[in-house]
């Protein structure tokens, strides 16, 4: 049943979702283009204003003889300016060639139940040969696998034009790039296909297209945006396949390495494993940003004995724990309940998951993860960040082991679950401690609301060719109660001095070196609020280094979304002063998660006055 013209919902439904298409629109027998396919003025082609490209086609069979060199430049030139050429001698039998346009108009002259897909694939022999003149002229000498991989997707159209009765205010295909490599395209002699003019090209300002002409037998050719990615020119699309691109990746050009190494998943590791020597830009930190080595101070307490809680030294124990969150905000424990054989174990786990292809760690980026529980990823907060932090991390949630082992990612998730039991025991242990000290008696079910939250991460650090002017993770303060530390030998914790440490004040930094067999301990932000402020969340950051890769394997153990943070009454009623205003957590949580790191800017939200 015909549409009714006049009515954009009726012709929707017959073109696009019953399947007629444009030709069923044509058939019907229209006079005038329904409103829908009328194109605003700026979107239209204006044929008598167009620049008819007078370019002769490029003779593809001079590439195998003498004159191959001038065959190339014609092909550089051509991809290096207005990315469409034609060529003719391509090696596709023009017999085949008149065959396709036959068996299109064919096609779609068919009933709508029989339309199916046509495939030409004697046109590839022809394509590699023109990616291989274009990928020697950047100077990278390409091999069969690489074509292949780069080739390795291919997609076959046939496209019907019917006539239209508007063809002024109407557009066959939209303006647009194509997505790939190499699109090779067969047009009839009827025509109708234009380029858009860039600002650089030499051509007059007056107009903004140009006409590609019919030239018989000839194929027209045009560049796709995964050929532009890879000679490093203005942008790249999402590459499944990185190697070629990193061939001719411009260090310093920052939209190329965030989409690299953000938005493809490649991360810092992948950035490495390229061989680069030196960092790019968009991670070199600003000066007062960096963290000098040679003028932090390197803490010399001794780490705590978690096995003596609870026995006969279990003041002199309790009374060194609240010490330490108290001054630096930071301790390390050993005899913590966690088996050394596990340690081990998650180093050396984490180290072969970012080892893993890329394919399978990328399954968790932001947008495609199968669980808002996983998110691997690399910068913190990178569309904020003045400069990138030196690292790839996976984040997963724990409500619960159930959901655990369903999302979390097979090659991580036995050693992991092992670990949060062992360490939530601890926690507790040491939370208790410090809100005694406070005048709190906390039962179960408090220490049940304070530590509902659990998140872990697995955070890489690769090998870096310039530490000195990078960042591994940019100084910040956690956000919930307290986190449990897994360090390598390798080290690179540093804690920020505050103004009434005592400490000499040359220095702005405290190194946290690895303790064989130790936690590392530090007090987070709802804890510094708890307590009124007594027990300082510790503000640190992470260096890099040039000798080798690092991994850590950090606990996160915050409040449940809805508990209610404020100063405990005791410590009020002891101040005499409430420092900190009542407030629900997930609202301090999704403060601090809508701003790049800042050292300890977030508790500002929770600060009166």
């Amino acid at each position: 049943m015909a549409p009714n013209l006049h009515d954009a919902n009726s012709v929707f439904e017959f073109v696009v979702k019953e399947g007629n298409g444009i030709k069923g629109l044509v058939d019907s027998g229209l006079s005038k283009v329904p409103g829908l396919y009328v194109q605003p003025p700026n979107e239209r082609i204006d044929k008598e204003n167009a620049i008819k490209l007078e370019l002769p086609p490029i003779d593809l069979s001079k590439l195998d003889g003498p004159g191959h060199h001038e065959v190339a430049e014609q092909i550089v030139r051509a991809a290096e300016t207005v990315g469409f050429f034609q060529v003719v001698n391509h090696g596709v039998p023009l017999h085949l060639l008149q065959s396709l346009k036959d068996t299109a108009r064919k096609f779609f002259g068919l009933p709508l139940e029989r339309k199916a897909v046509y495939l030409a694939p004697s046109s590839i022999v022809m394509v590699k040969k023109l990616l291989r003149v274009l990928l020697e002229n950047i100077g990278v000498k390409s091999d069969d696998s690489m074509i292949d991989v780069l080739i390795g997707k291919k997609m076959v159209a046939m496209i019907f034009y019917p006539i239209c009765p508007n063809p002024d205010v109407t557009i066959g295909i939209g303006r647009h790039s194509d997505i790939g490599m190499l699109t090779v395209l067969l047009q009839d002699e009827v025509g109708g296909l234009y380029v858009k003019i860039e600002e650089d090209m030499d051509y007059e300002k007056k107009a903004k297209w140009i006409e590609i002409p019919l030239v018989p037998d000839a194929l027209v050719i045009n560049v796709a945006d995964m050929l532009q990615a890879t000679t490093n020119t203005i942008h790249s699309q999402n590459l499944k396949h990185f190697t070629v691109i990193l061939m001719a990746l411009n260090l310093d050009d920052a939209k190329s390495i965030y989409e690299f190494v953000v938005t493809e998943g490649n991360g810092i590791k992948g950035l490495v494993d390229s061989g680069l020597s030196t960092v790019p830009a968009v991670y070199v930190q600003p000066p007062n940003e960096r963290i000098h080595k040679e003028n932090a101070i390197k803490l010399e307490l001794p780490p705590i004995d978690m096995s003596k809680l609870g026995g006969p030294d279990h003041d002199a124990v309790a009374e060194q724990i609240v010490r330490a969150a108290e001054t630096v905000g930071f301790f390390q424990v050993v005899n913590h309940g966690v088996p050394l054989q596990l340690l081990e174990s998650l180093k050396e786990t984490a180290h072969n998951f970012f080892g893993l292809p890329l394919e399978r760690k990328a399954v968790y980026l932001a947008p495609v993860s199968p669980s808002p529980l996983v998110k691997y990823g690399t910068s913190y907060l990178p569309e904020k960040e003045k400069a990138l932090g030196w690292k790839d991390y996976i984040l997963m949630q724990y409500t619960g082991d159930d959901e655990a082992l369903r999302y979390w990612p097979d090659e991580i998730k036995g050693v992991l679950l092992e670990y949060v039991r062992c360490s939530i025991i601890m926690v507790k242990k040491l939370l208790r401690v410090l809100l005694e000290n406070l005048g709190a008696k906390p039962d179960d079910s408090m220490i049940g609301v304070l530590t509902g939250r659990k998140t872990l991460a697995m955070i890489y650090y690769p090998t870096c060719p310039n530490p000195d002017v990078t960042i591994g993770i940019g100084r910040h303060s956690d956000i919930g109660m307290l986190t449990v530390l897994l360090q390598d030998e390798i080290g690179g914790l540093y804690v920020k001095i505050e103004e009434d440490m005592n400490y000499e004040k040359k220095a702005e930094w405290i190194e946290i070196p690895p303790i064989p067999n130790t936690l590392v301990i530090n007090v987070a932000d709802m804890l510094q609020v708890l307590s009124n402020g007594k027990y300082r969340s510790a503000e640190h950051a992470v260096r890099n280094t040039n000798i080798s890769s690092r991994v850590s394997v950090p606990i996160f153990t915050m409040p449940l979304e809805t508990a209610t943070i404020a100063p405990l009454s005791q410590v009020i009623e002891k101040d005499g002063i409430a420092r900190y205003k009542e407030f629900m957590f997930v609202d301090y949580m999704n403060n601090v998660y809508k701003n790049a790191l800042n050292g300890k800017k977030s508790l500002n939200f929770a600060k009166i006055g």
